[in-house]
């Protein structure tokens, strides 16, 4: 792709502007400060750049190469939000043409806990793998996923009127009515519908209501993939395709693409999620490559799935710069890794218990003790209702006893198993969590709940029991598990386990950590760690047939799900960079110093923490003196938006997403009968540390508990207050006092920065010198980039730019802002932030061509474009023809409209421009750019490298159906609407 970037733009790309660099270039501006002003850097960065281009490794081709990686992510989001086919779509077609892949494509991005809240007004949007029984949690399944179990269930003969519910078994069902039995006015029926699947019929929609909700809390939900199976037509048998070779794919993956992704510093940012990766598809290449020797050589399916891991991993060097992005593409690498496991299905039970027994630290128990082993089911909370169970079977209690340290402090729970059967104070069968999954409100930051309290509470419960006839269970949820915990409880219960007086069932939800981010599995595990006496053969033997009648190993997500715990070491990694994250927004930010906000409760160990959602109106108030047309713009009532304190989070910054364990952060609400004020949890994920400070450091401040009152100028004054502070550390040279704004903040941005490495020539040392050291970089800039964010995506969602805004009293401190933090090329800022900035400064730009002179207009054309030059690829690029003004286009010159579609031709490939062009015929506007663009796509040659895919057949008579409905005045709507003020911001 070739972008026409300035000599500055490519030098700050490539990190050429640090003392370092300029070191290391000789003598040349030995006697001068490298950053004296802009013309003296951009004389300094032409020689260096010009010097560059004659040695081996092209600057501009390594440049182009890095971009061109970055832009198929891109290209890949714009495709999700306008076109007529999102890409999920897609892709599941382009399986579905695939003899024998009907029931892989009819999977394809299904979630167990889908973003809920992932709309056109978040800056941060991620490329949208949506399945339509992808549900928003993991045991609250959505109607689709009840339509296909009901077709099934009417093709089995029953009737589509009837009280049913359906859950994965006989086993399953007969639970579930023992369960209920006390409950039910009449007797239920079990029929069988498919594989995994049972119905539960009943007499009366009374009793089939209340035993829903039990459904989910035993966990006996069928799995989702299997409600889907059939759904995309009847299997056709798979024939090999003798023009592909499986295998030579798996080692070009391996001795190509791969070593490109295991160079990343381990200071970085994204290094634990970057190593997931690698160590995922280093796995996956050891196990299917034996299959490519021999029956699966030629196999369609997984020749297209390998295919497109191994384009996605060939990206992931060009996302290292932003957390965003590069979790996109992680979710879609976990899509075809399913593809490719699904296609194969290298896995079996032994594979599972294999890979998941590790994690009941049987090495640390006596070694003449049966080594335990971990048993398939159907999700945590099945796992650790089972236990309890049959815990209670084999000691005749009737109730279990939830454990306390010999203090008097409680375990906390999961949600959920607050609904099991009432607990008494006194019994042998013990329920307790390993980790907390809530952080308790009021709780020391220090300590809330571990291993220690586990092992405390243990012994002081054995040491009442000093005669009793039978053994003590305790029943372990081990869902939040941090590296050596288990071992830790192990050793120190390992005496009384082989004494016989403890035997400790041990359950994991692997729909959280263990899923390695991913969302993608429902299943959980249950072992228990004994002695080999009678006791302890029977509850073994019991998991054991538990799981051969459950079969939840034959699942399709089943093989993934192993996989992934093949690789436990990874779950560590990933909990210990969010928990790190966690803390780091803890004591920087919400610490509750100054005027502050504080969390409600965060415990340093733990990846989560706890905000208040007070939503008391007039509390939290944004004062803005803009003007629309020549009124005042009022977003409420005197001019002032009244929001909630978590308004200055929710649906800006954090997506709204249930449960826990994701690649990057989400909260979501926690509700209680006894708290009367509801809570949110923030769960965090796997950001750089100044991405952290974008999203979190304006809204601390504005969150604290006594109310907030925010305006343009407030936020002009702390942006200000930010660079005096930085400047106090890295006092400015004398040639620089009394500068610009932005020259400022290129002198603070150098300072802070982290020393980089020499430019090597290759793409991936490029972003490696771009990204090192990011975690500890100065974060000033990102600071000021959560000041203007803050206030970016209040007027881009309140204030429509084909109104118009003019000059108001606070449009100059906006202008101020904007200006000195965009020219100054925001060095270190992530893509997303950016790209929110630029749209604030392109609507501002809209409305001043809409509502100004002509030469006021033409100015604000001409510094618009210039706006792009600095950040090709930018949304507004694409959300502005709709609204630019069409008589300022015809006015501009040859070279400035020219400029404008390269711009949009580089944004997105060719069906979507083809979206675009036809929206525009729509809307009967812009008649000269919609023949500009059109006279580009009819010569191919003439558009930029890189800018889309060949023009195919169907797009070449699109084109023609254009011009000809342009010519005749008609007009066709090709793609989603996207000019609308609520919808531009979609882009």
């Amino acid at each position: 792709m070739s972008l026409r970037l300035s000599a500055l733009d490519l030098a700050r790309t490539a990190g050429l502007y640090s003392r370092n660099a300029s070191a290391a270039q000789g003598t040349e501006h030995s006697d001068k400060p490298a950053h004296l002003d802009s013309a003296g850097l951009i004389a300094g960065f032409e020689s260096r750049i010009a010097r560059l281009r004659q040695e081996p490794g092209n600057l501009q081709q390594l440049l182009n190469a890095h971009l061109q990686h970055r832009h198929q992510h891109n290209k890949a989001v714009m495709k999700d939000w306008i076109s007529e086919t999102p890409y999920a779509a897609e892709r599941k077609a382009a399986l579905g043409k695939i003899a024998g892949a009907e029931n892989i494509a009819a999977h394809y991005g299904l979630s167990n806990a889908e973003t809920i809240n992932n709309d056109s007004q978040m800056p941060f949007r991620q490329l949208r793998l949506e399945n339509d029984a992808s549900s928003p949690y993991a045991r609250t399944l959505p109607d689709p996923y009840h339509d296909a179990c009901l077709a099934r269930y009417v093709e089995a003969g029953g009737n589509r009127g009837d009280n049913v519910l359906f859950v994965n078994g006989r086993l399953a069902g007969s639970k579930l009515l023992g369960y209920m039995k006390p409950h039910l006015q009449d007797k239920a029926e079990l029929k069988p519908v498919g594989e995994g699947i049972m119905a539960v019929v009943f007499n009366n929609a009374r009793d089939q209501q209340i035993t829903d909700h039990f459904v989910t809390i035993l966990g006996s939900r069928p799995s989702a993939y299997r409600a889907l199976e059939g759904s995309n037509g009847e299997v056709r048998q798979r024939l090999p395709d003798y023009g592909v070779d499986t295998q030579q794919q798996l080692h070009a993956l391996r001795d190509k693409t791969l070593p490109l992704l295991g160079k990343l510093p381990a200071d970085h940012g994204h290094k634990a999620l970057n190593d997931t990766i690698l160590a995922l598809l280093n796995s996956l290449i050891e196990t299917l490559d034996p299959q490519c020797e021999d029956a699966y050589f030629h196999d369609p399916i997984l020749s297209n799935g390998l295919q497109a891991l191994t384009t996605i991993a060939e990206r992931l060097p060009g996302l290292h710069h932003d957390s965003q992005q590069f979790a996109n593409a992680y979710s879609l690498l976990m899509e075809e890794m399913l593809v490719c496991l699904s296609a194969v299905k290298p896995y079996g039970e032994e594979d599972f218990h294999k890979a998941a027994s590790a994690q009941l630290a049987g090495h640390c128990l006596p070694a003449h003790l049966t080594a335990p082993t971990m048993h398939l089911t159907t999700s945590g909370m099945a796992a650790i209702s089972h236990g309890i169970r049959q815990a209670c079977d084999l000691t005749g209690e009737t109730r279990h006893q939830v454990l306390t340290t010999p203090e008097g402090k409680a375990t906390p729970l999961y949600f959920e198993l607050n609904e099991l059967p009432k607990t008494t104070a006194d019994s042998k069968v013990l329920l307790s969590s390993l980790n907390a999954s809530t952080p308790a409100v009021g709780s020391a930051p220090e300590h809330n709940w571990g291993p220690e309290d586990v092992i405390a509470g243990v012994k002081h419960h054995l040491a009442q029991q000093q005669d009793a006839v039978f053994p003590s269970y305790l029943v372990l949820d081990a869902t939040v598990e941090q590296r050596g915990d288990m071992e830790k409880v192990v050793r120190a219960l390992a005496p009384d386990i082989d004494a016989g007086r403890l035997k400790i069932f041990v359950g994991k939800s692997y729909q959280k950590h263990a899923s390695l981010s991913s969302a993608k599995v429902m299943a959980g595990g249950i072992g228990l760690l004994s002695n080999d006496d009678d006791q302890g053969q029977i509850a073994r033997s019991g998991l054991a047939i538990q799981e051969r009648i459950l079969n939840w190993i034959d699942n399709p997500e089943s093989q993934l799900m192993t996989h992934m715990l093949k690789n436990r070491e990874r779950e560590f990694d990933l909990l210990e960079r969010a928990t790190g994250n966690a803390r780091f927004v803890a004591e920087n930010f919400f610490n509750g110093k100054g005027l502050n906000a504080a969390f409600a409760a965060h415990e340093n160990t733990l990846p989560f923490a706890i905000i208040h959602s007070e939503q008391q109106a007039g509390r939290h108030m944004l004062d803005l003196h803009l003007m629309v047309g020549s009124e005042e713009l009022n977003l409420q009532p005197s001019g002032m938006m009244s929001m909630g304190s978590i308004d200055h989070l929710y649906n800006q910054l954090l997506p709204m997403r249930f449960s826990f364990g994701f690649a990057t952060t989400t909260m979501s609400p926690i509700t209680s009968a006894d708290e009367p004020i509801q809570k949110m949890r923030l769960s965090f994920g796997q950001e750089t540390r100044g991405e952290l400070a974008e999203r979190f450091y304006m809204p601390a401040k504005l969150m604290h508990l006594g109310g907030s009152y925010w305006s343009c100028p407030k936020a002009y004054v702390e942006m200000m207050n930010l660079v005096e502070d930085a400047l106090r550390q890295h006092p400015l040279p004398p040639e620089l006092r009394g500068g610009s704004l932005e020259s400022k903040l290129m002198h603070i941005a150098q300072a802070e920065q982290a020393s980089s490495a020499p430019i090597s020539a290759d793409d991936h040392s490029l972003m490696q010198q771009q990204q090192a050291g990011r975690d500890t970089q100065g974060l000033t800039l990102p600071k000021i980039a959560s000041v203007v964010l803050h206030l970016a995506q209040l007027l881009n969602q309140h204030a429509d730019p084909s109104e118009g805004i003019a000059r108001g009293p606070d449009r100059g401190v906006l202008d101020d802002m904007l200006k000195g933090l965009i020219r100054s090329g925001m060095p270190g800022i992530s893509t997303p932030t950016r790209d929110a900035i630029f749209t604030l400064q392109a609507n501002l730009r809209l409305s001043d061509m809409g509502f100004a002179t002509e030469e006021e207009a033409d100015q604000q054309f001409k510094a618009w474009l210039d706006d792009m030059d600095r950040m090709p690829g930018s949304s507004s690029a694409h959300q502005m023809p709709g609204n630019l003004p069409e008589e300022v286009f015809e006015r501009a010159s040859p070279q400035d409209q020219e400029r404008l579609v390269n711009h949009v031709m580089n944004s997105m490939a060719v069906p979507d421009l083809l979206s675009i062009i036809g929206e525009l015929t729509r809307m009967d506007i812009h008649h000269s750019l919609t023949d500009k663009l059109l006279t580009r796509m009819e010569q191919p040659t003439a558009r930029p490298a890189g800018a889309g895919t060949q023009v195919s057949t169907l797009d070449q008579q699109r084109i023609q159906t254009l011009r000809q409905q342009r010519s005749n005045g008609a007009a066709t709507f090709w793609g989603h609407s996207i000019f609308t003020s609520s919808s531009a911001d979609s882009i």
